[in-house]
C-alpha cells in the first residue's frame, strides 16, 4: 500500500497529528517557558500596581468614584458580621454550576454591591452607575484597611 493510501485509510487524525520526535517537544517547552516569563512578569506588575493602589487609597476616607464623591464608613460589628455572612454565601453559590453565565455574573455584582452599600453607603442606583474598575479598587483598599492595613497614630 503506497503513502497516500495509507494516509487515506487513517483518515484525518492522522494528518493533524504532531510528530513526536525530540525537536517538537524542546520547542514546545522553550515556548511555554517563554510564555510562563510573560505571565510571571505580568504578575508581577499586576501586584506592584495593585500594592500602590492600596497603599495611596487605604488611608483615605474620601473616594470619587466616576465623578461621584464617597465616604468611608466606619464599619460596625454587625455589617462586618452581614458582609462575612453574605460572603461564605457567595462561596457556596458559586459552587453550582450555572446553566447561565450571566447567573454567576449577578452573584459577583450582588456581592459587590452590598460590599459597595456597607464600606461607602452607595445606593443601588448609584452602583448601577458607577464605574466598576474604580469600585473595585477602591472597595480591595477599604476591606484591607478594615483588616488593620493602616498606621496609626
Amino acid at each position: 500500500m503506497s503513502e497516500v493510501q495509507e494516509e487515506k485509510k487513517t483518515g484525518f487524525a492522522q494528518l493533524v497529528k504532531p510528530p513526536e520526535d525530540v525537536e517538537v517537544n524542546k520547542a514546545d517547552e522553550t515556548v511555554k517557558s517563554a510564555q510562563q516569563k510573560v505571565l510571571d512578569g505580568l504578575k508581577d506588575q499586576m501586584a506592584d500596581t495593585t500594592l500602590e493602589n492600596i497603599r495611596n487609597l487605604a488611608p483615605r476616607d474620601e473616594f470619587t468614584i466616576a465623578g461621584e464623591e464617597y465616604k468611608r464608613q466606619k464599619i460596625t460589628p454587625k455589617n462586618l458580621r452581614k458582609l462575612k455572612a453574605a460572603e461564605r454565601q457567595y462561596l457556596q453559590d458559586i459552587k453550582q454550576e450555572f446553566e447561565n453565565p450571566d447567573d454567576r455574573q449577578e452573584l459577583d455584582f450582588k456581592l459587590l454591591q452590598l460590599k459597595a452599600e456597607i464600606y461607602l453607603g452607595m445606593t443601588q442606583e448609584q452602583f448601577d452607575d458607577t464605574d466598576i474598575e474604580d469600585l473595585q479598587i477602591v472597595l480591595q483598599a477599604t476591606e484591607l484597611r478594615t483588616q488593620g492595613f493602616r498606621k496609626r497614630e
